[in-house]
């Protein structure tokens, strides 16, 4: 799935089976033009979402499904042709697709990568029985809009960074974890966290990046694109507290891998960033990076990275402070 969506639907004269793999968290699912998308295919293709979290989890990422009794009218029929009916309730009761025009939401089964869920949804869309599927509801195109959120905008001020870790550390896998922790030396947005955790954790999955982005731990970055996921731009931020605790809880050599990742990938597009690994590496020998408008989220980062290290280096404290004190100086210039 790219930033515009899923695109333009195949002719509805050559049908297909569309999966679409997804943890259901970033940009893309904050835009009316994913559900626009979905229904489009969905009217005339079978279509089943695929989530990388187990279903436990699928509440966090904002993916509100719910049971239905499914029936296909004709084996891999479009998901406009499937019956419904609540679930415990007599197929009696079902109703089958109604026109948009008389409010109908178009339901598509979403599943967990799991082969009992997949063999449920084979058995959906090949026989005329009636099977219990847990499915998204995709309403009308004129409500379809902003109802599948990313990260929020405010963390839970009743938790304190410590508790909110550790919480994340009890349900985590070790890979989800460490992960969180690598990224903490970062600034976010998906494309940087698929980075850094193909190069320097490639062990995890995408379920593992997943529970990371539906955490708690992190929030939407004031400023982030409304839009689109940029690869040069901020779009996550850690909780207030978090990212500095994270740093604190990894390991020196790890957090240096992860600036020299961002030196090398992102350096060439972010000034903020060209020289990070140098500037990290000597703070009391590289120069202080320039100060614009769109330095402060990168430069906060940097500051985050250069507190963590400066356990027995003067010069790493010292060099936080003064980037510290110039990026406060110039936000509140600037209001």
């Amino acid at each position: 799935m790219d930033e515009l969506g899923l695109g333009r639907p195949a002719s509805p004269h050559r049908q297909k089976t569309v999966f679409v793999l997804t943890d259901a968290v970033g940009a893309a699912w904050k835009r009316g033009l994913i559900w626009r998308d979905l229904r489009a295919w969905a009217q005339h293709h079978t279509v089943a979402m695929l989530h990388v979290l187990p279903h436990h989890d699928w509440e966090l990422s904002g993916v509100h499904a719910r049971p239905h009794q499914l029936r296909a009218l004709a084996p891999g029929c479009p998901n406009g042709a499937l019956e419904v009916a609540p679930p415990g309730t007599a197929p009696s009761a079902a109703r089958s697709s109604l026109p948009e025009r008389d409010g109908h939401r178009l339901l598509i089964p979403v599943l967990e990568i799991r082969k009992r869920w997949l063999d449920q949804w084979v058995r959906l869309m090949t026989s005329r029985l009636w099977v219990h599927q847990q499915a998204l509801e995709i309403p009308p195109a004129p409500a379809a809009t902003g109802l599948v959120p990313s990260p929020g905008s405010a963390p839970d001020a009743e938790l304190t960074p410590e508790q909110r870790i550790g919480e994340f550390r009890t349900a985590a896998s070790d890979n989800a974890f460490t992960l969180a922790v690598l990224l903490a030396a970062a600034p976010l947005n998906r494309h940087i966290m698929h980075l850094i955790a193909a190069e320097l954790l490639p062990a995890a999955s995408p379920g593992d990046l997943a529970a990371v982005l539906t955490s708690g731990l992190l929030i939407t970055a004031e400023n982030a694109a409304e839009h689109s996921d940029p690869y040069d731009q901020v779009v996550f931020d850690f909780t207030p507290g978090v990212r500095q605790k994270l740093l604190s809880l990894g390991e020196s050599v790890k957090t240096r891998r992860v600036v020299a990742l961002l030196d090398q990938y992102l350096g060439p597009h972010v000034p903020a960033v060209r020289g990070i690994s140098q500037r990290v590496k000597n703070p009391a020998a590289a120069p202080l990076p320039e100060i614009t408008r769109e330095a402060p989220p990168y430069l906060r980062v940097e500051c985050a990275v250069l507190t963590a290290l400066s356990g027995a280096s003067t010069p790493h404290r010292e060099a936080a402070e003064v980037l510290r004190t110039r990026i406060d100086a110039y936000v509140a210039s600037t209001r």
